[in-house]
């Protein structure tokens, strides 16, 4: 059963907003169909933007993508850019649902209550949910650490997926906390005091010790840490996928991606897997000062599902 929500203004404003930044992607956010609910997943509630296929192309209805948010502040930083990237594709005949994971966003729950095995659940919510709508070719496209979830999620499935689309990779999910944790370092550098000064080595001590550290406004609770540092993208070398596509955004069009980007792709390759590596121009979304997007990106990503 669908929870309708009743603050529908502001999400349209939002979206409305959005089609300002990429007229070339979505014409028109008028005629899209989208519908805010919220979806019972273990002890709460995800909340939940679904996108009907509305394009003219019919032919790829019974398709939908699973968007994975990024980790922490990243998440609401690149709100947009998801937003932009499910239009799009709902326009080219592919549905998606996007979801605030549990203790993030709208949905149930404290960022200090968050544990990684619970965002697992959160994902078999959704799939199980967009198949209970009749949609059978699944995909996902995930963001940063959300590439990891989702890796560690599939990993897990015996249920055939069909692409997993991952902006800006993270090989491992302890080299993503530790450059989490340097942003509480960076702002006691700006604070007064004479408390002793912290490092990433004791900030991950104290973690390991039991205790439940603030960075930028989230509190990191333990069992957390332990679940991201156990993640690692190499670790996942048959998975129910046919195809993974990493792309990376650079400064310029010739750069190349990056080594472990290139790694990881020819080790799927090398296992049976469609994988690629590959780079568009533009700015990192998800930790620019002011909310940006990168119609490049939108471009390349609704391209991979035509």
């Amino acid at each position: 059963m669908l929870k309708p929500l009743k603050p529908l203004v502001r999400l349209s404003a939002s979206l409305k907003k959005n089609s300002s930044s990429c007229p070339a992607i979505v014409s028109s956010f008028e005629s899209a169909k989208f519908t805010p609910f919220f979806l019972p997943s273990g002890d709460g509630s995800l909340f939940c933007v679904h996108y009907a296929a509305s394009g003219a192309d019919q032919h790829s209805t019974n398709q939908a993508v699973i968007y994975i948010p990024a980790f922490a502040e990243e998440m609401n930083k690149s709100r947009r850019m998801i937003s932009l990237q499910a239009q799009a594709l709902a326009q080219a005949g592919i549905g998606g649902l996007v979801i605030d994971l549990y203790g993030t966003g709208d949905s149930s729950g404290d960022f200090s209550e968050a544990r990684w095995h619970l965002w697992k659940k959160n994902i078999e919510s959704a799939t199980g949910w967009l198949r209970e709508q009749g949609y059978q070719k699944i995909s996902f496209v995930a963001l940063r650490l959300g590439g990891l979830l989702a890796l560690d999620f599939m990993g897990d499935q015996k249920e055939q997926f069909e692409k997993l689309v991952w902006w800006q990779p993270v090989s491992t999910g302890e080299t993503h906390l530790m450059q989490f944790l340097r942003l509480r370092i960076a702002s006691a550098m700006f604070s007064k005091g004479t408390e002793e000064k912290e490092t990433t080595k004791s900030l991950r001590g104290r973690l390991s010790g039991g205790e439940t550290i603030e960075v930028a406004g989230y509190d990191i609770h333990p069992e957390l840490a332990i679940e991201l540092i156990e993640q690692r993208a190499q670790a996942y070398d048959i998975l129910p996928l046919k195809q993974i596509d990493l792309i990376e955004l650079v400064a310029n069009v010739d750069k190349k991606p990056s080594l472990p980007s290139i790694k990881l792709a020819d080790q799927w390759l090398n296992a049976g897997l469609n994988s690629t590596a590959n780079t568009v121009k533009g700015d990192h979304f998800w930790n620019t000062q002011e909310i940006s997007t990168c119609p490049e990106l939108l471009e390349w990503t609704t391209a991979k599902f035509e």
